[in-house]
């Protein structure tokens, strides 16, 4: 039985990804599954939720198996959730739907689609 990877340095991935984001004009690092979820703290089912209303980067199949994401659309969406506009930002006052849908987090972040 294989021992399983260690996870990725999140301080390290955090550093690359902000290379990726201030450095537009050299090849775009790509993550893979592990290095995402250290980023993000997303689990791979919600990123995939997100990713199916259109509110996280999709990832790329670069060979069959192998799927990846581009920092610099990472480093987008975390500005994007940063904003005033970020549903998750302000809680719902009492008596509210709850927690913004899918749906509405994709209809604020249109620019992640793709």
């Amino acid at each position: 039985m294989e021992a399983a990877m260690p996870l990725p340095d999140r301080e390290l991935l955090q550093k690359l990804l902000q290379h990726a984001s201030a450095a537009p004009d050299t090849p775009d690092l790509m993550f893979d599954d592990r290095e995402v979820e250290t980023i993000t703290g997303l689990s791979r089912t919600t990123r995939h939720r997100l990713e199916k209303a259109g509110a996280f980067p999709k990832g790329h199949y670069v060979s069959p198996g192998c799927k990846r994401w581009f920092g610099q659309q990472l480093a987008a969406w975390q500005r994007a959730i940063q904003s005033s506009s970020n549903p998750f930002a302000k809680p719902k006052a009492r008596g509210g739907k709850g927690r913004a849908s899918l749906k509405e987090i994709a209809r604020v972040t249109p620019s992640l689609k793709g």
